[in-house]
């Protein structure tokens, strides 16, 4: 019994230590990271309430709608499916969006078939290669900056990040900031795991991680 203890003790003792260092990997990214002048913006999408960009999703479009009027890159790629309680694909809402507030068409690139995290750089990164690009700012919240750019260069793409800012709740940002470091042990896992035939999305616990929720990543 106390050989028992010890070893789950241990367990524990060292699963807290893992989730502390990938903590420590996503603070330091939310705030340490810096757009470089780049070819596109990416933005990874959230949720859509009807067809409008929810407040996370806009607090991304506006730092990328920034970056794009201060001149770091001429195109902005919005990335995202569309949910089942959505009206329409969160791409075509941050479209909308930016068109709005005076963005051409043409400087927009769309892809609207991607509904998690891992899809949304997978997709946008074989896009990208399609009309020749290669060099992105990666643009979303704070929380979300280290796993979008570990997945943007995991998929070949020259990144760097612009951090978004998070939720005026404080108990929604620290729960995003928790979630966060529990998607990226999964996905680290997921990659580092031998296999013998490539998958095109991590398995379901790095999903379930990635899919839509009421505070969405």
């Amino acid at each position: 019994m106390k050989t028992y203890k010890k070893i789950t003790g241990l367990v524990s003792v060292a699963a807290l230590l893992l989730l502390l260092g990938s903590e420590v990997l996503v603070l330091k990214d939310a705030f340490t990271a810096a757009p470089a002048p780049s070819q596109a913006i990416l933005i990874p999408g959230t949720r859509v309430y009807g067809q409008e960009p929810g407040p996370m999703l806009q607090l991304r479009l506006e730092k990328a709608l920034a970056l794009y009027r201060q001149g770091f890159a001429p195109y902005l790629l919005v990335s995202g499916g569309q949910g089942a309680d959505e009206d329409i694909s969160e791409a075509a809402a941050m479209r909308n969006y930016l068109m709005a507030r005076g963005v051409p068409a043409a400087a927009i690139l769309l892809e609207d078939a991607s509904t998690s995290t891992y899809e949304n750089l997978r997709n946008s990164a074989s896009l990208l290669r399609d009309k020749g690009l290669q060099q992105v700012i990666v643009v979303t919240n704070r929380s979300h900056v280290f796993r979008s750019l570990y997945l943007a260069r995991l998929h070949g793409l020259n990144a760097s990040g612009a951090a978004a800012p998070m939720s005026d709740r404080l108990g929604a940002t620290v729960y995003q900031f928790a979630r966060e470091s529990a998607a990226v042990l999964s996905l680290m896992q997921y990659e580092r795991s031998p296999s013998p035939t490539p998958s095109p999305t991590p398995p379901a616990t790095g999903a379930s991680l990635q899919s839509k929720s009421a505070l969405p990543l």
